[in-house]
C-alpha cells in the first residue's frame, strides 16, 4: 500500500468484500455466543440490539449535524449518495421500487453481510 509518503507497506494484504466482513465481524459473532451462554439468547439479542442502536444513533446524529436534513427530499438525496458509494455498493445491491415525496421504499437483492455473518454464525454454533 502506498500513501501520501511514498512509503510501500509490504505487509498489506488486499481483502475482498466478503474476507474483510469475515474478519470484521468474527469476534463479534463469538461474543454474542458466549453472551448467549452466560444471559440467555434473548437477553443476549437484547443487549447487542440496544448497543446497535445506540451506535447507529450517534453516528447518524453525527451525520445530521454535518448535513441538516430539512425536508424528506434532503434524506432521500442522502440516503442515495450514501448507498451510491463504492463501499456499499459492492456489498448490496439494491433498487429503489416505490419513490415519492413522502416514500422511499428499498428492496435490497443482495446483501454479502448477510451470507457472511450467516457463515459465521454457523461456524460458530459448530465450535
Amino acid at each position: 500500500m502506498k500513501g501520501n509518503s511514498g512509503h510501500v507497506d509490504r505487509d498489506v494484504k488486499e481483502l475482498s468484500y466478503r474476507e474483510y466482513i469475515k474478519a470484521r465481524y468474527v469476534n463479534a459473532v463469538v461474543l454474542a455466543r458466549e453472551l448467549e451462554k452466560t444471559l440467555g439468547k434473548e437477553r443476549a439479542h437484547e443487549i447487542i440490539r440496544d448497543a446497535f442502536y445506540n451506535d447507529m444513533t450517534k453516528m447518524v446524529k453525527a451525520e445530521l449535524v454535518q448535513n441538516p436534513v430539512n425536508k424528506f427530499t434532503d434524506f432521500v438525496r442522502m440516503e442515495k449518495e450514501e448507498n451510491e458509494q463504492p463501499s456499499f455498493r459492492n456489498i448490496v445491491e439494491l433498487t429503489y421500487p416505490h419513490e415519492s415525496e413522502t416514500k422511499l421504499s428499498l428492496n435490497v437483492s443482495r446483501c454479502l453481510y448477510e451470507g457472511c455473518l450467516r457463515s459465521l454464525t454457523q461456524l460458530n454454533s459448530a465450535s
